[in-house]
């Protein structure tokens, strides 16, 4: 009975973290140095206590340099010890510069650590923040693409919303960078990993204007619209993730045919994470100062152009939604309350997705009151930029797969009631209501 329960919440576990657990695996250094100080100083105070396995494997390099001595408790007729000679006197001299020595290059060593930590810390920021803004180029270069001033495919009054193209588009490649490849990824870099699931493909998917998008349409009395919407949108990211998975076989195939004639980028295999590490952050940090003093020159300047300025406004606040979603992911699988109920709910992942929805539902109605158009311009870049990578819906269909795979069907569904309805009845409350008796026009 109590290996079926240790099995259940395990397979909960790895279901609710199938999407993203905030890097709370893989970054969690600050907590890691202040064990192994406090070790250090309890050796050097002659109080320490044997170290286990668990703490050692907690460690960076899972061999910690110990300096703690352990005391036995002394027999009465050590107590009153005879005085000790010169030569005693000039071994517990050395022993103890030994220990200052060796305390010293603890001290470094764990000052290296935290360096090394903080550097990568900055990495994942820097790859969620340039991935973010090229999700948003994405996302609004799709807009335009299938919207009506192109394709004529999607519109604001049809179940095919503007957004629907690219939260296929990213559900499809979520399946390869965020399922299929993502631990080859991650051996390479765990950085990159991240950027390119949570920060690119979360950031081409929204959550809020699929919802915003419905609403707007019941708002308007076009509920079979509505609705159609609705599943149309749940069901074409969850067939789009499936065909990137499986869409993996083929590029297996190819893969080994390539391989079988030898051509391959030798490159690759000889290139160290750490050069990656160090290349990277220089790099990335210059490509986030570049884009984001070029947004925000632009969206100062260059008011005249409707588009262009929603777009760079939007390139300017989506890192803080990609920054804010990453992290609170750590709260997926945490469950709720003291008793940890509910650990197989990505709480992380429903939470932004509902924040982001109501912010969205409030900004729709405040825009319509508006007049404006400088004022309009900002609240669309806001909705485009932060709101839409602070949402995602590639993450969400990720862990809607993951639930329905497990022991536990159900638990799928029940997510998915959970994260559209409070969204779409929120929405109603906010934006709907007031347009139907203040009387406000949609456009």
């Amino acid at each position: 009975m109590e290996s079926t329960i240790v099995e259940e919440i395990d397979e909960s576990e790895r279901a609710v973290e199938a999407g993203d657990d905030g890097g709370r695996r893989s970054l969690q250094g600050s907590a890691r140095y202040e064990i192994n100080e406090n070790a250090i100083e309890m050796g050097l105070n002659g109080v320490g206590v044997m170290p286990n396995d668990a703490f050692i494997n907690s460690y960076p390099h899972g061999d910690p340099t110990w300096t703690a001595t352990f005391l036995v408790s002394p027999l009465p007729s050590d107590i009153i010890a005879p005085p000790l000679s010169n030569h005693s006197s000039m071994v517990l001299k050395e022993e103890d510069a030994d220990k200052r020595q060796h305390h010293q290059h603890s001290q470094k060593q764990v000052s290296q650590e935290k360096c090394l930590w903080v550097m990568e810390y900055i990495l994942v920021l820097s790859h969620l923040a340039i991935f973010g803004i090229i999700g948003i180029f994405i996302r609004f270069a799709l807009q335009i693409l299938f919207g009506p001033d192109v394709a004529n495919v999607t519109n604001k009054y049809s179940a095919l919303y503007l957004d629907l193209p690219s939260n296929m588009v990213g559900s499809f490649f979520m399946g390869w960078v965020g399922v299929v490849f993502k631990k080859k990824i991650s051996i390479f870099s765990e950085a990159l990993a991240i950027g390119l699931s949570t920060g690119l493909m979360g950031s081409i998917t929204t959550f809020t204007s699929w919802i915003q998008e419905i609403v707007n349409l019941t708002t308007k009395g076009y509920w079979v619209h509505g609705i159609i919407g609705l599943l149309l949108g749940m069901e074409l990211a969850q067939m789009s993730l499936t065909l990137g998975i499986e869409s993996t076989k083929l590029i297996a195939y190819v893969h080994s045919k390539i391989k079988k004639q030898q051509v391959a980028f030798t490159w690759i295999s000889s290139f160290e994470y750490n050069q990656y590490s160090l290349f990277g952050f220089i790099m990335l940090m210059f490509i986030i100062g570049i884009l984001w003093g070029g947004s925000l020159v632009l969206s100062v300047f260059d008011f005249t152009s409707h588009h262009k300025t929603k777009l760079w406004m939007a390139c300017l606040v989506g890192p803080f939604g990609v920054w804010i979603r990453w992290y609170m992911a750590r709260l997926n699988g945490q469950g709720i309350g003291a008793q940890k109920r509910l650990k197989w709910l990505p709480m992380g992942t429903l939470l932004t997705n509902l924040i982001a929805s109501i912010i969205m539902a409030t900004l729709s109605t405040i825009h319509l009151v508006v007049k404006d158009d400088n004022r309009k311009n900002v609240l669309e870049g806001f909705e485009l930029g932060f709101l839409g990578c602070l949402s995602t819906v590639s993450t969400f269909v990720v862990e809607v797969r993951a639930l329905h795979q497990s022991s536990q069907s159900w638990r799928a569904y029940a997510y998915i009631l959970l994260s559209l309805f409070p969204a779409f009845i929120f929405g109603t409350l906010i934006y709907s209501i007031p347009v139907w008796t203040k009387g406000y026009s949609q456009t």
